[in-house]
């Protein structure tokens, strides 16, 4: 198991970005209990000049 660079999620390619994702497994710690699960659907949104992102135009 490997954790991504943080550079990864910082791609200008959003859709790239996403299909990427697919496959990896996300893993979570809380306290002593640690869950995993593979990503099986993803979303790409960019941001503020996304009309369709939350973020569009500095909302």
């Amino acid at each position: 198991m490997s954790k991504l660079p943080k550079d990864f999620y910082l791609q200008d390619d959003v859709v790239s970005l996403s299909k990427q994702l697919l496959g990896k497994v996300l893993y979570t710690k809380d306290g002593k209990t640690i869950t995993a699960g593979i990503i099986t659907e993803t979303e790409a949104y960019a941001g503020i000049i996304d009309k369709a992102s939350h973020a569009y135009g500095g909302r």
